[in-house]
């Protein structure tokens, strides 16, 4: 993982932690549909982004705002 992790910030805990983050898309029942474990410096935004690039299927039909 030395490769990969790095120090990240928890805001829910306060603290600062060494690893990666765990991304879910899941359906509005709470199945997971895709996954993906990211550096914790990146951005939630870009890594969804990424996410959904590499796997369009769960955004087809959607409308966002």
């Amino acid at each position: 993982m030395a490769g990969w992790a790095d120090y990240g910030y928890c805001r829910s805990h306060s603290r600062w932690f060494w690893g990666l983050r765990l991304y879910l898309i899941c359906t509005p029942s709470g199945m997971p549909v895709t996954w993906a474990l990211a550096n914790p410096k990146l951005d939630e935004r870009e890594v969804v982004a990424a996410m959904l690039e590499t796997e369009p299927e769960p955004a087809a039909g959607r409308v966002y705002c």
